[in-house]
């Protein structure tokens, strides 16, 4: 994975980032009886994420966030899904 945070103005920052995840699992190994269970299937994982921070005043930040969530299964192929996921907030500080 890899984030950065840069400041783009004296009351604004950006915070990019992006995860990358490719598990192999066990390969291509099989369950050698019907009681034998495997317990990592090979997947994909990729979420690229942007955020905002803007300071409003001394103690009230506005923060907006998204990421998307894109995972894959290479054994099964049945629980593959993707998702756009955001939010906004107010950070209060005392």
């Amino acid at each position: 994975f890899i984030n950065t945070l840069t400041r783009v103005h004296p009351r604004v920052d950006l915070q990019l980032g992006l995860r990358v995840s490719k598990d192999t699992g066990q390969g291509k190994r099989v369950a050698q009886s019907p009681t034998e269970l495997l317990s990592s299937y090979p997947l994909e994982l990729f979420v690229p994420q942007a955020g905002l921070t803007v300071k409003l005043t001394e103690n009230i930040d506005w923060n907006a966030y998204w990421e998307y969530y894109d995972y894959r299964e290479k054994f099964l192929r049945n629980q593959n899904y993707t998702a756009h996921n955001g939010y906004l907030s107010l950070r209060f500080r005392f």
